[in-house]
């Protein structure tokens, strides 16, 4: 499990150097457009708006593989084994609750109201900007359950979580 959350951890980074250049692109042809052609491209704002979310959401699944999303270490002081404890027992909380966001995140996007709605700029679906809230979580559950398995990355040589 830990070689699959490491793969898909390198392809998910490489999508979002490839989300962040396509929004600096568009962002800075549209800057160009209108302050130096006085005109507009109508579908700029929206795809930037769109990639952004995408970033976002994908983004933040590489960065928790990574460890470094905003992380509370108030049980350093403890000795390793009741470190270990904590550190199962938030793992399995954290796989629940990412569970029930993807859940729900998946009711939303498929609901007929988010299908059925279409972005003015581009003409695209909504569920497709929704989508990337669910894949973003779940490339999150696989990591997590990755570390659940297999927490020995998560602690250094002392065995204090990172």
């Amino acid at each position: 499990m830990r070689a699959f959350s490491e793969k898909l951890n390198l392809y998910t980074g490489y999508l979002v150097v490839i989300l962040v250049a396509v929004l600096l692109t568009v962002t800075t042809i549209e800057v160009f457009f209108r302050n130096v052609l006085n005109s507009s491209i109508h579908w700029s704002e929206e795809l930037s708006r769109f990639t952004l979310v995408w970033t976002t959401f994908i983004g933040a699944s590489v960065v928790y593989k990574k460890g470094e999303l905003i992380a509370l270490n108030a049980f350093t002081k403890l000795n390793e084994k009741k470190r270990k404890i904590i550190f199962y027992i938030t793992q399995v909380i954290t796989i629940f609750f990412t569970i029930l966001l993807i859940y729900f995140s998946i009711h939303a996007t498929l609901s007929p109201s988010t299908m059925n709605q279409f972005s003015p700029g581009l003409n695209i679906s909504m569920a497709i900007p929704y989508l990337s809230i669910p894949l973003g979580l779940f490339i999150m559950l696989i990591h997590e359950i990755a570390f659940l398995l297999d927490p020995k990355e998560l602690f250094d040589k002392e065995g204090e979580y990172e």
